[in-house]
């Protein structure tokens, strides 16, 4: 997954990690010199410590405290988005009694110069 190179690319990467963050220990101390680059009237200025907040929360997000084993007597879920320039899906599964999801895997891709310029309900629809 490619660094954002705007606000809008920051936000939804932001809103994956959030959602699978519950995970990760201290995550707040990790992201917070990316959300400072959302502050209102802050202009956009992406810097190597940027970089290397973004390559430290994968790394985080791929470790053996996020992810689990596959269980095939476990429901999964597989979540998928698409932005300009790539495409992401998780798989998850619920653990059982009302337990929470835990991330199996992650797998994302860049989009082909042509595929970029699909509408985003076909961007959507790629595999």
């Amino acid at each position: 997954m490619p660094h954002p190179t705007n606000i809008s690319e920051l936000k939804s990467f932001l809103g994956m990690v959030n959602f699978y963050g519950k995970f990760i220990k201290n995550l707040s101390a990790h992201t917070t010199p990316l959300y400072d680059l959302l502050k209102r009237g802050k202009h956009w200025r992406w810097t190597m410590s940027h970089t290397k907040c973004f390559n430290k929360i994968k790394k985080l997000l791929c470790s053996a405290e996020v992810l689990t084993h596959f269980d095939m007597s476990l429901e999964s879920i597989v979540t998928c988005d698409a932005s300009s320039r790539g495409l992401g899906a998780v798989l998850a599964q619920r653990a059982p009694a009302g337990g929470g999801e835990r991330v199996v895997a992650y797998a994302s891709r860049a989009l082909t110069s042509a595929e970029q310029h699909y509408s985003q309900i076909h961007k959507e629809a790629l595999r």
